[in-house]
């Protein structure tokens, strides 16, 4: 085991009790093994096929069919592996977006985390992870916890863009409309420095939404949320979040009829987040921590992250030794 793999690891133990999400963690060792697998495949089939071109006009002879050949293996291996590395994000990912359920997906990835200690880990985007499913848990004080991690160990654009992210959503938590506007700013600049696929646009579209949303509130234009959350959303538990700031909304305006519909969306909807409680009569939220907020970032670090992350370099190091070793080998043969 890596030493500073454990090191981390640690870390998140002291935050986060094992025994309280154990539910599903045997289904979960099913993906992993089955990721693992594919992972080592695939190195194996990128290792042997630039073995295969580094040696071929020497001791093998030109052969367009056995490159052929060699190119669509290497690519199955790629695509199966990319499948299974989508059913691992579907087993955190899906369960809280698709069901409502943070707490197995806590589960299932204490069990896909503790399983990669021996390998590559990006700590930072792990520490993100778990503090978001303890966000939407509804345990804000462990999800500013993890953001407290994520200070020392997010030099990267995509490390700093969940950074803000993850920070968004606590100031949104206690009510800090200045932080999270802030955040909404912040996230544009390590935004457009990040590959656009889907996932990330979506992170963005809701936090300039809920910029926005803190904008309606500072200025008192609780009307002006009614429309600006009108469009229904794509998963399950934005569509709960939505509602419920729907319920907030219109219970400022003295809608009774529509702060019910919202409330008993909300209610039928929610279920393990902490928005299902908070509607809750009597609902107490978590005071804020001592160390609110958890993260902050200077101007510099914002405007120029690193490339790559750290834990990262020594891996790319090792796979550049290996293709150099094999190109060594393939001309002393």
């Amino acid at each position: 085991m890596i030493k500073s793999n454990k090191e981390n690891y640690d870390k998140i133990l002291q935050i986060i009790d094992v025994d309280e999400y154990s539910d599903g963690r045997n289904n979960a060792d099913f993906y992993i093994k089955k990721f693992n697998r594919m992972r080592n495949a695939l190195y194996i089939v990128l290792y042997i096929g630039l073995f295969y071109f580094f040696l071929e006009g020497r001791l093998i002879s030109e052969n367009l069919l056995v490159k052929a050949v060699v190119i669509i293996i290497v690519g199955i291996v790629a695509k199966k592996y990319s499948a299974q590395k989508q059913a691992i994000n579907e087993e955190y990912y899906g369960f809280f977006h698709r069901d409502c359920r943070p707490d197995i997906a806590i589960s299932r990835y204490l069990a896909f985390v503790s399983a990669m200690l021996n390998k590559q880990c990006q700590w930072n985007i792990i520490y993100y992870n778990f503090g978001l499913a303890l966000y939407r848990q509804g345990e804000i004080n462990k999800a500013n916890a993890f953001l407290g991690l994520m200070q020392d160990s997010t030099e990267t654009a995509m490390g700093l863009f969940r950074a803000e992210h993850l920070k968004q959503l606590i100031a949104f938590y206690y009510k800090d409309y200045d932080t999270v506007i802030t955040c909404s700013n912040e996230a544009g600049v390590t935004f457009s420095k990040l590959r656009q696929n889907k996932r990330n646009k979506k992170i963005y579209d809701d936090m300039l939404l809920a910029g926005a949303y803190a904008v309606c509130c500072k200025n008192n234009d609780y009307q002006q949320i009614l429309s600006l959350l009108q469009d229904a959303k794509e998963y399950s538990l934005d569509e709960v979040v939505r509602h419920y700031y729907l319920y907030l909304a219109a219970k400022e305006i003295n809608d009774s009829e529509k702060a019910d519909y919202y409330r008993s969306f909300v209610r039928n909807n929610a279920g393990t987040t902490w928005y299902g409680n908070a509607v809750e009569d009597g609902f107490i939220p978590e005071e804020k921590p001592e160390n609110y907020p958890g993260f902050c970032v200077s101007s510099d670090k914002l405007n120029n992250p690193l490339k790559i992350d750290r834990s990262r370099i020594k891996y790319l190091l090792l796979g550049t030794l290996i293709v150099v070793l094999l190109f060594v080998i393939s001309r002393l043969l």
